[in-house]
């Protein structure tokens, strides 16, 4: 649940011309996998799977809600919808627990210039 907090958080406390930024910064500040969902055969381990599923799901609306702001700027992409992005991003930040330190920069500047491109421009 911390990050979904810290997203949260982000919403009143970045200025809106960097809140896409921060966001995708504290993805890549802690990355790792979120919900490892264990073949659960003892209730602690459903518990704990149950519980990794909701702070998961719970980041992906807070980062939908900041994609909403972003939106609404007309800051963001409108070819696909804002809860595919959200997820998108989720998923991303497990990807990048795999990546190397020195890619993690190179990596978070390619996801922000994705969800600002612009269809049928190319975005480079």
């Amino acid at each position: 649940m911390t990050l979904a907090r810290d997203l949260t958080a982000l919403i009143t406390t970045a200025p809106p011309s960097r809140l896409l930024d921060a966001a995708l910064e504290r993805l890549a500040s802690g990355a790792g996998p979120m919900a490892k969902r264990p073949s659960a055969t003892r209730r602690g381990d459903k518990t704990k799977a149950l519980a990794a599923a909701w702070a998961h799901e719970q980041a992906r609306l807070a980062m939908h809600e900041i994609l909403e702001h972003e939106a609404r700027r007309g800051a963001l992409r409108d070819d696909l919808s804002r809860p595919l992005l959200a997820w998108l991003l989720i998923a991303a930040r497990d990807a990048l627990a795999h990546e190397s330190p020195d890619a993690l920069d190179e990596r978070v500047q390619a996801l922000g210039r994705f969800l600002r491109l612009t269809p049928g421009r190319g975005g480079s």
